[in-house]
């Protein structure tokens, strides 16, 4: 996920806003259509875009709902104290393996 993506993504989860973007590029990788946001078909057009933004407007239950979904996507696997521990474990693995080839 690019910076630009990881920032948006943090201030909607933060919130607790859905995202809502095209199927094109980053997004598509991590939101859940119709659970923490809505992909939109760039081939669709804007008619498209005005379709899921009126149903976001008329059902803010399920708008509140898809945002608590957003967050806790966001707080199971971009919390920063598990980013560590798993960066961390990456490069004991890279050390290890440097290591094993340096022997051989």
């Amino acid at each position: 996920m690019t910076e630009r993506c990881l920032a948006n993504w943090g201030r909607f989860s933060r919130y607790k806003i859905p995202l809502v973007a095209s199927n094109v590029g980053c997004y598509d990788e991590w939101i859940k259509d119709g659970e923490t946001g809505f992909l939109i078909d760039h081939k669709k057009g804007i008619s498209e875009w005005v379709r899921v933004l009126t149903l976001c407007a008329k059902k803010p239950d399920m708008v509140k709902r898809m945002g608590e979904n957003l967050h806790q996507l966001t707080e199971e696997n971009f919390d920063m104290n598990k980013m560590a521990e798993k960066r961390i474990h990456l490069y004991n693995e890279v050390l290890a393996n440097r290591n094993e080839t340096a022997e051989v």
